[in-house]
């Protein structure tokens, strides 16, 4: 029969795909301006179905993938998880307004959440908890990545989105799993990452880290204390089946981090402090969210020492500014912050230096 992904237009589906539908059956049409691939049109409709915040549509979509034979690994990581890139890349350069953003993304993880509850896996499976570092809101990553665990035969408990580190320290204690694996979306979050994997050893539980705050190699999960590190989650039933963990090891790697933590404690009272006396021409609230998320930036870049993390952050945030009319000044941002640090932050006044 033909497939679900390709008469979908036909059967009167176009109406639900909305504008992108008509795309859709565009390509269908073999029409010469219109040069797709058949091999994308899956993924055309899997987007446009969630694009519009129908998740059953784009999951009977995937259903059908998957019975032509595509591995669920590859909707995961090849369809999904770019379609989750590209919107928040089409809201940062304002294609998308927030709610729109929010409502297909909210699709993206109903679809995967039922994905993952389509596998049958047995009770005495290898035991793995998966958890966001605390802080940490972007759980769609660590959701897919349970999801893939769960297509491999072993038993993730999947936590969502943050978690109080001794909350997590106290769940591991009592279910003894396998390993923790630990995912940190954005930068700022490292200081809750390293809490996390400090309670997870006092569980006695090692940790493998992964996601977009840890960068392109294993340096910053090593400099958190974590026992593996990993850039393609699809390799992760590999390493835990591979792996000599060694704790004491693992925590002997992690940088000294007395001065992130007396920093992280300081920051919200520099906050305020610099609210009470700049007089800043923009609301409160904006400056108090872009200040907040600098110093937690400046925390996490004084944890592992890597000053590319500011770097990063001023590059993101210059862009996200101009795409979005703010009057923010990103240099007077700097330069509040750095003048109201602590006497002893010398390590973090160097890095605010440009």
């Amino acid at each position: 029969s033909t497939p679900m992904w390709r008469c979908a237009v036909v059967a009167g589906e176009e109406t639900r795909l909305g504008a992108a539908g008509s795309l859709l059956s565009r390509a269908m049409s073999n029409t010469p301006a219109m040069p797709f691939d058949l091999g994308d049109l899956a993924s055309l409709g899997i987007r446009s179905a969630l694009l519009e915040g129908d998740p059953g549509l784009a999951y009977t979509l995937i259903s059908e993938m998957m019975a032509e034979g595509t591995p669920m690994d590859e909707i995961l990581f090849d369809v999904l998880a770019p379609i989750q890139r590209d919107l928040g890349s089409r809201w940062l350069e304002t294609d998308y307004r927030i709610a729109q953003e929010h409502a297909a993304s909210a699709s993206v993880e109903t679809v995967v959440a039922v994905l993952a509850g389509s596998f049958d896996v047995p009770f005495d499976a290898t035991h793995i908890v998966v958890a966001c570092a605390e802080g940490e809101n972007h759980s769609l990553p660590a959701r897919m990545v349970s999801a893939h665990l769960t297509y491999s035969g072993l038993r993730p408990t999947f936590l969502g989105a943050t978690l109080p580190a001794d909350d997590l320290g106290a769940y591991l204690e009592e279910e003894a799993p396998e390993a923790l694996v630990l995912s940190c979306t954005a930068a700022h979050n490292l200081m809750g990452a390293r809490d996390c994997v400090r309670a997870a050893h006092a569980a006695g539980v090692p940790v493998i880290t992964g996601g977009r705050a840890f960068g392109a190699d294993s340096t910053r999960s090593d400099r958190i204390g974590a026992d593996g590190w990993v850039s393609d989650p699809r390799t992760i039933p590999d390493l835990l089946d591979t792996w000599s963990p060694d704790i004491t090891a693992a925590e002997s790697r992690a940088l000294d981090d007395d001065a992130a933590k007396r920093l992280f404690a300081a920051i919200p009272g520099i906050v305020e402090r610099i609210l009470e006396e700049a007089g800043h021409p923009v609301s409160v609230t904006s400056l108090r969210n872009d200040l907040l998320l600098l110093g937690k930036t400046l925390v996490s870049a004084v944890l592992v020492d890597d000053r590319s993390l500011l770097d990063h952050f001023y590059e993101y945030q210059t862009a996200l500014h101009a795409r979005h009319d703010d009057v923010i000044d990103l240099d007077s941002l700097v330069a509040l912050l750095r003048d109201a640090l602590p006497a002893d932050a010398t390590a973090a006044r160097t890095m605010l230096s440009r």
